[in-house]
């Protein structure tokens, strides 16, 4: 099984440039030629090492299958990666994911996800549900490549996740995978959107998919048959913040983006984090907010954990004045164990409507994808992310407690 792949080399040039006071630019700006105006390059990020995986999910001059592109920044290679089976508007590229040596990139409108090498090689095909049930709206992968999320969050009806293990790997290098559907223990009310976002650890140990207002925490059961996941944990906030609708979880801490928080405007946004304590309790530790956040800019939309670092999009923040320009901030836990924000990040060549702010972050580098800039042919960025402190709004603090988590 093969997908399309097209190789390019890229010049991993420094970009230097003036930006917003106390925010930083890019170090490489990623933007492929293949891409046409509308195609949002950038929808999607992630970055495992020193490989970067951008979605482009409306790019093609064949009205919209989809694109993905590879990058290797040790060689500066690009790879293109379309479905061995694309047709138009399959959005192919909608979501990604990306492990040690492979990704996971869905196409929700195919109603399936497909699996691919580094190397651009499409190894499997994944499907489940049923039509118009969004499948593949969210997807996740762990370093090793063998636990992969992809969420149906179906806008009615109650939603599901479902869980794909490996099950064997024929010569060629193609993988048959089975999987197992997550269901919430609570029996999920209708509208719920169960599904809307998902993540599992890196070590595939911990998995959390996000709903309206609730986030269910997992953790992998190698005693269930073929692998499965045991619901441990139930996390509660508010709906009209749109709680659970981001979900990000590495270790013993999980991100949720709460985008239309409303404590430091209408809806400014805010982040919850959660830690596992020695009993296992997942208890909200922290509250997180981007230093120059205001009304409407959405801190929290997209997020991203890796290890003691989170990294937050806030897409309609205004940090050089344009509307709906964007901005990025990444946050670190110290050694007295107090979360703070150590950087904002900007693109050099911000623009309005550039909705800035889909992020991934993976040891020391960081990428945000911009998909509205450029006539909505969409952007990437990519950043250091190590640490220099900047100034930030306070962050809240909720009550211990144990069980149950209920975010303030």
């Amino acid at each position: 099984m093969s997908g399309k792949i097209l190789l390019k080399t890229l010049s991993l040039a420094l970009v230097l440039s003036s930006a917003a006071i106390g925010a930083e630019t890019e170090s490489l700006q990623l933007s492929p030629a293949t891409v046409v105006n509308g195609g949002l390059f950038g929808t999607s990020v992630s970055i495992n090492g020193q490989t970067a995986l951008v979605g482009a999910p409306n790019s093609s001059s064949t009205i919209a299958p989809g694109s993905a592109y590879f990058y290797d920044l040790n060689s500066g290679v690009e790879t293109k990666v379309q479905a061995d089976d694309g047709v138009p508007f399959n959005l192919f590229g909608l979501s990604v994911a990306l492990g040690t040596s492979r990704g996971v990139i869905s196409a929700r409108g195919a109603n399936a996800a497909y699996v691919f090498g580094k190397n651009g090689v499409q190894l499997s095909k994944l499907t489940g549900g049923t039509a118009n049930q969004n499948y593949g709206e969210s997807v996740a992968i762990n370093d090793s490549g063998n636990r992969i999320l992809v969420g149906s969050p179906p806008g009615f009806g109650s939603g599901s996740t479902f869980a794909y293990f490996p099950l064997f790997t024929d010569l060629q290098g193609n993988i048959t995978w089975t999987s197992k559907t997550l269901l919430p223990s609570d029996g999920s009310v209708l509208f719920d959107d169960f599904g809307q976002s998902v993540s599992v650890s890196r070590d595939g140990q911990l998995a959390a998919v996000g709903a309206d207002g609730k986030v269910y925490v997992y953790e992998y059961d190698p005693t269930q048959f073929l692998g499965g996941w045991t619901e441990i944990a139930l996390l509660v906030g508010s709906q009209n913040t749109g709680f659970g609708g981001q979900v990000s979880i590495d270790g013993d801490y999980l991100a949720v983006g709460a985008p239309f928080d409303n404590t430091y405007g209408s809806s400014a946004g805010a982040v919850h984090v959660f830690e596992r304590d020695s009993s296992g309790n997942w208890l909200q530790t922290t509250k997180l907010f981007g230093s120059s956040i205001s009304d409407n800019d959405l801190f929290g939309r997209k997020l991203h954990v890796d290890g003691d670092r989170i990294i937050v999009g806030a897409p309609h923040d205004e940090p050089t004045g344009l509307q709906a320009e964007g901005s990025a901030f990444i946050f670190e836990k110290d050694s007295n164990g107090n979360w703070s924000e150590t950087k904002q990040l900007v693109a050099s060549d911000s623009g309005t409507a550039h909705n800035f702010g889909t992020v991934a972050v993976s040891g020391d580098l960081a990428v945000v994808g911009a998909p509205g800039k450029n006539s909505f042919k969409g952007g990437a960025y990519l950043y250091d992310a190590t640490s220099v402190s900047i100034p930030a709004k306070p962050t809240l603090v909720s009550p211990s407690g144990t069980g149950t988590s209920t975010p303030t």
